[in-house]
């Protein structure tokens, strides 16, 4: 390893591989015009990545559009599709109560836990309610100088969901049915 580099080497143990936003350079390219040639991109990654990956104990992939086995995920073997409306690692998706308690209690935040409330606290995934990590670092953070610290909606131009909307605009009454 060359010099410089922060690694650590743990001889016998496999890698853990975490793609937050799979989706996202996805969508830059269907709106751009390359979505085919950067599917074809993805796929070829992930099946390096994850599929023939000798060394790999196991990957996490997020994202907003849903995994599809038979998108740029065909050939991929063992997937394990988990999503916000399922409770088997739904306390994982964001902090929890206790959490967020703990790290107002550390940072002598206490008086500010209604405030982080009613700012962060609304997810609900599976019958878990979790708090939006990235703003509820943020404000901490904020908090540093001056524990008044107005709140700020740090989620705000993260990510986006335009191709979601773009599909739903597109769908036919049948898409849109979600008696199904």
């Amino acid at each position: 390893m060359p010099q410089g580099y922060p690694c650590v080497r743990c001889p016998g143990e496999k890698t853990v591989i975490l793609i937050d936003e799979y989706d996202v350079p996805l969508e830059n390219a269907y709106f751009a015009g390359g979505y085919d040639q950067m599917t074809d991109l993805v796929r070829s990654l992930f099946e390096s990545a994850l599929k023939t990956n000798a060394n790999l104990a196991f990957a996490v992939v997020t994202g907003c559009l849903r995994i599809s086995k038979e998108s740029i995920f065909t050939g991929l073997n063992n997937l394990k599709i988990i999503s916000v409306t399922d409770d088997l690692y739904s306390e994982h998706f964001g902090f929890t109560q206790k959490e967020v308690e703990s790290m107002l209690d550390f940072y002598g935040l206490w008086g500010n836990k209604q405030k982080v409330r009613e700012w962060y606290d609304g997810y609900l995934f599976g019958n878990t309610e979790v708090y939006n990590p990235w703003s509820v670092i943020n404000y901490v953070q904020s908090c540093y100088r001056n524990k008044d610290a107005f709140p700020k909606p740090y989620w705000s131009n993260t990510s986006s969901n335009s191709i979601v909307r773009r599909l739903v605009e597109r769908a036919g009454e049948n898409g849109k049915n979600t008696n199904r």
